[in-house]
């Protein structure tokens, strides 16, 4: 499995000029795979050793991020390592990066779930937010990948049976064509809104979590305004970015949006984007 891992990683990593070769990439990950099968067998008495490991298959896992290698496999390696070393923050914006290129896998779901539920404070939406989650489950609990391939099928569909229908003239279509058309259409039409809406939040707003401990929501972009809230946020707390802004000393600051609805101001150096 580590083999195929390593021939996808290098046949799909995008390779930037200053990038390891496809070779080396593959040594850096044998090498990143190996520390992380060392860390796990080692005793959790010898915790220096383990920790030892575990950031030396981080820093080959990240080697390769950071060259431009884009895998699922990648980032959850990546998240997993950051698990073990109580980097929530870090786990959670890459199960979700993994997310973005493996939508169906529910092993890396699965992490993610657990990552999320070891952060500190757990933001909830308004009962509104998730009454719509409620009703528009199908949207909020299947990837865009899944609805986008959904609908290029359902319209590819209906077109076929409009054409059918059209070839049957001037004869009258039967039932169950008339209403079987009735019914891709509609579907063709909600999952159309739906995967139009969210390429337009995605194109609109960026998805973040905080990766710092006790980071103050601020009222603007500066260490000088007074906190939002009236507590800091620990690692993990995820946010939705609605706009970056520097302050007097050039410094990058993020104006967020949390789950809740809350916004306020964080430094950019506390936050991975996802």
């Amino acid at each position: 499995m580590n083999t195929l891992l390593i021939m996808v990683l290098v046949l799909l990593g995008a390779t930037p000029t200053s990038a390891p070769a496809p070779a080396e990439r593959a040594e850096v990950l044998r090498q990143a795979l190996a520390h992380y099968d060392a860390a796990l067998a080692t005793s959790a008495s010898d915790s220096q050793a383990r920790e030892a490991d575990f950031h030396a298959a981080l820093s080959g896992f990240q080697r390769l991020a950071d060259a431009g290698v884009r895998n699922g496999r990648l980032y959850y390696n990546i998240a997993n390592t950051c698990v073990q070393l109580g980097r929530i923050g870090e786990a959670i914006a890459n199960y979700r990066r993994a997310l973005r290129l493996l939508p169906a896998d529910p092993q890396i779901r699965q992490n993610l779930e657990f990552a999320r539920s070891r952060v500190a404070l757990q933001v909830a939406a308004p009962a509104t937010s998730a009454a719509l989650r409620t009703i528009f489950f199908w949207h909020y609990g299947t990837s865009l990948t899944g609805r986008t391939t959904a609908l290029c099928v359902a319209y590819s569909a209906l077109w076929l049976l409009l054409i059918a229908w059209r070839l049957r003239r001037p004869r009258r279509a039967p039932a169950t064509m008339r209403w079987t058309i009735v019914t891709l259409a509609l579907f063709s039409i909600a999952v159309g809104a739906s995967v139009a809406y969210e390429r337009w939040v995605q194109g609109r707003y960026a998805n973040g979590v905080i990766v710092a401990d006790d980071v103050a929501v601020r009222k603007g972009n500066s260490v000088h305004y007074d906190p939002q809230i009236n507590r800091t946020l620990p690692a993990g707390v995820e946010f939705r970015l609605l706009e970056t802004r520097p302050d007097t000393q050039g410094q990058a600051w993020y104006r967020i949006q949390l789950a809740d609805g809350t916004e306020g101001w964080i430094q950019k150096k506390q936050s991975l984007l996802i």
